[in-house]
C-alpha cells in the first residue's frame, strides 16, 4: 500500500513539470513569432518564478508530511490547519514580493540584460501577470495537499486547467497583433486565480469529509456494540 501511494503521487508530481515545460515551449514559440524581446522577457520572468517554485516545493513537502501524519493519527482537524498555515506563509511572503516586482522589476532585468525592450516587457509581465505567478505557487502547494490526504489525482483537473488551458490555450491572444501582451498576462492571472480557488474548495471539502468520517466512526462502533449486546 505504501508503494502504491508513492507511485500514484509520483505520477502526478512528474506530470506537472512535464506539462509546464511543454506549454512553456509553445508559448515561447508564439511569442518569438511576434517579438524576440517579448519571448526573452517572459523566459527571464519564468527563471525568477522557478526560484519561488523551488521554495514552494520545500514548503509543500513539509505540509504534505504533516497532513499525512495527522490523517493517519485520526486528527483530521490538524490536516486543514497544516494547509491553512502553509497558505498563510505563502501569501504573507508572496503578496509583498509580487507588489515589489511590479514596481522594481527593472532591477531584476537590468542584472541580466541591457535591452530596454526586454526590461519594458518584463515590467508588463510582473505588473499584469504577477498574480498568475502567485496563484501558480498556490496551486503547486495545494497539489501537495491532495497528495497528503492520499488523493493526488484529484488535483489533475485544476493543474491541466491552469497550465494547459489558461497558459497554453490563452496564447492565441498573442497571435493578434493589435492586442497588447498585457491582455494575455491579465488572462493568465485571472485563470490561475480561478483554478486556485476551485482546487482550494475541493481540498477543503475532502478534508471536512475525512473529519466527518472520523467523528462518525466512534458512534458507529458504539452502535454496533449495543447491537451485539442485545
Amino acid at each position: 500500500q505504501v508503494y502504491q501511494r508513492i507511485v500514484r503521487s509520483g505520477i502526478v508530481s512528474a506530470q506537472v513539470p512535464v506539462l509546464a515545460s511543454v506549454v512553456l515551449l509553445l508559448v515561447l514559440d508564439v511569442m518569438s513569432a511576434r517579438s524576440m524581446q517579448m519571448a526573452d522577457a517572459f523566459s527571464l520572468a519564468k527563471r525568477f518564478e522557478l526560484y519561488l517554485i523551488q521554495l514552494t516545493v520545500c514548503l509543500g513537502c513539509g505540509t504534505m508530511v504533516v497532513m499525512s501524519a495527522s490523517l493517519e493519527a485520526s486528527h483530521a482537524t490538524r490536516v486543514w490547519a497544516a494547509m491553512s498555515s502553509a497558505l498563510k506563509v505563502l501569501f504573507f511572503v508572496g503578496l509583498p514580493l509580487v507588489l515589489g516586482m511590479s514596481l522594481f522589476s527593472d532591477v531584476f532585468y537590468r542584472s541580466l540584460t541591457t535591452d530596454s525592450a526586454i526590461i519594458s516587457e518584463g515590467h508588463k509581465y510582473f505588473t499584469y501577470g504577477g498574480l498568475h505567478m502567485l496563484f501558480t505557487l498556490g496551486i503547486i502547494l495545494l497539489n501537495f495537499g491532495f497528495q497528503g490526504i492520499g488523493r493526488p489525482f484529484r488535483a489533475l483537473p485544476y493543474l491541466v486547467f491552469s497550465i494547459v488551458l489558461v497558459q497554453g490555450g490563452g496564447s492565441w491572444l498573442l497571435r493578434t497583433e493589435w492586442l497588447d501582451s498585457s491582455v494575455y498576462y491579465v488572462f493568465i492571472s485571472a485563470g490561475s486565480a480561478l483554478a486556485f480557488f476551485m482546487a482550494l474548495r475541493m481540498l477543503r471539502r475532502m478534508v471536512l469529509e475525512e473529519d466527518a468520517m472520523q467523528h462518525a466512526a466512534p458512534a458507529l462502533t458504539a452502535a454496533e456494540a449495543r447491537g451485539q449486546a442485545i
